[in-house]
């Protein structure tokens, strides 16, 4: 009889589904001996788990907060509904009992596990064309990430700010930008860029990613992903007083050695004039590192 993991649902901020959740799952999986992972997760999310069997199941439309919504103690019997949902649903389908592994259980909810966890590089599947999200033009490619949040709101940069920054990249960069934006109707991207905000599944991002040079934006989901990825990403925000730090989390959970800066000097508003300089640095860096290896198999 087949061994089967199952686990889900995960309702939390989705930074902490990349570098906490995730592999937390996958550890157990590979650790405990089964044949068969199910991972009931919203749709879109087969390449974050392609350790994995996902199977869609619709959450309800909280504000996530870490790994616990901002009213644990109403919600709590809701995520347990949907956790015997799943279970139920799993063991129709494979015909006997499973293992069901939820963080409604853990004992604690906002904690990274990074020990516990078995992360792996994530990668689109062969055949994303090569012009699905950027103009593939020769000119490097950066991915704005916006975040735009009621969460935490003073974490997020207002639009006029992301619409300068875009403009100022998009003179001589391949650029595209992606994230949830909650006033689309005020929200306004010069032509230069192409923007994706509202639009892609946690797949797309992955592909896009994959083809990225750089991913730059204030401290979000989508950063972690870009790591995930190793995606090179620069982040900004405040460090804080909590026992993880930013700076710590963003390097600890930088398995694939993706460059990453985090720049915290003007914690999360910086203005567009020094994200600009920040990745133009990045980039004049990689081309030096580039002419350098060049000049050098010449020589051999």
């Amino acid at each position: 009889m087949n061994k089967v993991l199952v686990a889900g649902p995960f309702v939390g901020e989705f930074g902490w589904e990349c570098f906490s959740w995730q592999p937390l799952v996958r550890g157990a999986f590979l650790q405990g001996g089964y044949d068969r992972c199910l991972v009931y997760t919203r749709p879109g999310r087969s390449w974050l788990y392609r350790f994995a069997e996902t199977r869609t199941l619709e959450t309800p439309d909280h504000e996530p907060e870490c790994l616990a919504w901002t009213n644990p103690s109403a919600h709590k019997a809701e995520l347990a509904v949907l956790i015997e949902q799943m279970a139920s649903l799993a063991r129709v389908e494979v015909a006997a009992d499973v293992d069901v592994l939820s963080y409604h259980g853990l004992p604690s909810l906002a904690d990274p596990m990074y020990g516990r966890g078995a992360p792996d590089l994530l990668y689109p599947d062969d055949g994303v064309p090569e012009d699905a999200f950027f103009r593939n033009d020769g000119r490097p490619k950066i991915v704005l990430c916006v975040r735009d949040r009621r969460l935490a709101d003073h974490r997020n940069w207002p639009y006029d700010k992301w619409a300068d920054l875009a403009s100022r990249l998009g003179r001589d960069m391949d650029v595209v930008v992606v994230g949830k934006v909650e006033r689309p109707g005020d929200w306004r991207m010069p032509d230069v860029v192409n923007d994706f905000t509202n639009k892609t599944t946690i797949d797309e991002l992955i592909a896009l990613f994959s083809q990225a040079d750089l991913a730059v934006g204030g401290s979000t989901g989508t950063l972690h992903l870009a790591s995930r990825c190793g995606c090179d990403h620069l982040v900004w925000g405040a460090e804080n007083s909590t026992k993880f730090p930013l700076s710590d989390r963003y390097a600890e959970s930088n398995w694939f050695g993706a460059w990453c800066k985090v720049y915290t000097d003007c914690a999360w508003a910086p203005t567009p004039d020094v994200v600009e300089q920040l990745v133009r640095c990045r980039l004049a860096s990689v081309k030096v590192q580039s002419s350098s290896s060049f000049e050098d198999q010449k020589g051999v």
